[in-house]
């Protein structure tokens, strides 16, 4: 599945995860495409409570602060 339609069916579930504040298309540091989750301050309950893939792509957490 594209990564574009993975974002658009588990996007509305992360962002009701506390903390969460958006999900966008990104790269890894070998330029792959993965998931961003953006949230207001990465936190070890919240680290846990995310999927480190989703269906076969990576995911990455980054700290944003409060998005308005």
């Amino acid at each position: 599945m594209p990564i574009s339609k993975v974002i658009e069916k588990h996007s509305e579930n992360l962002i009701l995860i506390q903390g969460v504040v958006g999900v966008y298309e990104g790269r890894t540091e070998e330029n792959l495409p993965c998931i961003k989750i953006m949230v207001e301050k990465i936190t070890a309950e919240l680290q846990n409570n995310l999927p480190k893939h989703l269906e076969g792509y990576p995911v990455m957490v980054e700290e944003t602060g409060v998005i308005e």
